[in-house]
Parts: structure tokens; C-alpha cells; sequence
């Protein structure tokens, strides 16, 4: 069987409340591709495995019209609405913005268009049917903590309480971080811990 990017995520926010487990996949969308030698369609996806699968991904892009790139994952269109009908109404689909080395692509936009990205975040899960959105911001230095938390609450505003928002972290011990996701979490539904592994 084909390989799955898969997140298994443990919330830090709800460490106590095991029996609300929350079990994630990503589901990159260029595997989504027949051509693709990693080809995996929606409909060989074992959803029993998982409670929510995190589409993989936007990207924050400056240059980009909209500053959103939905080609180079290729997210968007038909691989979107695959998944979506697909997963739904059994599973949630959240559509992933960022991945890895995207940090930059967050600063530029942010800098400058923070209420444009959020609108047309919201507007592409409108369009789409997604559940919500996953801010994954890699890497997240700690000079870039209070655009972080601005844009996270800008977001949080855009989408409305009807949709989850939730944030991916890599591992950490600077304390700029560590307060910053602990006041992030009265804003998010939950924050992952990544740790990446590939299932069968």
C-alpha cells in the first residue's frame, strides 16, 4: 500500500482529557498526482486510522497574487474537493498554511498584508468546505513571536468560532516560545508537538 505523511499529534492543551483523543494525518496534495511516484487518492485513505487529516499545503508567498500559493503542493481545485467529500462528514479536513522553510514567506506577507492573508485563508476554506485551518510556521524564532501572535489572533477573527484553527510547533525550549504558545492557547483549539513519521 501506498505510504501517508502522517502526524501523530498529541495535544497540549488536553493532556488530561485522554478519551477527547485527536489523531492527524497529513495528506500532502501533491500525491494527489497520478504522475506522482508517492500517487495516493483520497479514496485509498484508511480514515478509521485518524479523526482528522491535515491538508498539506498553502504557502505563504509574497509574489503570489492573493500571497497565497496553492500550485506547488497542489492544493486547491479538484485534489481539495476530493479529500473534503471524500473525508466528510465523518472526518474533519483541515487545510494546512505553511511547512517547512516558510517562515520567511509568513514574515513578508504578514509584514505588510496581514488582513489580506487572513481574508483570503477565509476564503479559500469557504470555497473549498474545509473544517479549518493549521498554522504551521517552520521555523518559528522567537524574534518573531509577537508577529506570530498577531497574526494567530487576526486569524482567529477572520474564520469565526464556526471554524478550527489549530497550530503545528516543532520542539523547543526558549522561554519566549514557551509563554507565547501558552497564552496562543486560549486562541487555538489545539497546538501539535510535531513529530513526523510515515504509515502503511
Amino acid at each position: 500500500m501506498k505510504l501517508i505523511h502522517s502526524l501523530l499529534v498529541m495535544s497540549l492543551l488536553t493532556l488530561s482529557t485522554l478519551r477527547a483523543q485527536w489523531v492527524s494525518a497529513y495528506y500532502p496534495g501533491y500525491v494527489q498526482d497520478p504522475t506522482s511516484s508517492e500517487y495516493l487518492p483520497a479514496s485509498a485513505i484508511d480514515t478509521t486510522a485518524v479523526t482528522h487529516i491535515l491538508h498539506h499545503s498553502l504557502q505563504p508567498n509574497f509574489g503570489t497574487p492573493g500571497y497565497l500559493d496553492s500550485t506547488t503542493n497542489s492544493v486547491g481545485g479538484t485534489h481539495s474537493d476530493a479529500i473534503i467529500q471524500y473525508a466528510h462528514p465523518s472526518k474533519k479536513v483541515l487545510i494546512v498554511v505553511g511547512g517547512s522553510e516558510t517562515a520567511q514567506g509568513f514574515i513578508q506577507v504578514i509584514g505588510q498584508h496581514p488582513d489580506t492573508l487572513a481574508h483570503n485563508i477565509k476564503r479559500f476554506v469557504d470555497r473549498h468546505g474545509y473544517d479549518g485551518v493549521d498554522i504551521d510556521w517552520e521555523p518559528l524564532a522567537a524574534a518573531d513571536t509577537l508577529l506570530y501572535a498577531q497574526f494567530i489572533r487576526r486569524l482567529r477573527d477572520t474564520l469565526t468560532n464556526a471554524k478550527t484553527l489549530t497550530a503545528a510547533i516543532q520542539g523547543t525550549a526558549d522561554q519566549k516560545l514557551l509563554t507565547m504558545f501558552q497564552v496562543m492557547s486560549s486562541i487555538v483549539c489545539k497546538i501539535f508537538l510535531e513529530g513526523r513519521d510515515r504509515l502503511s
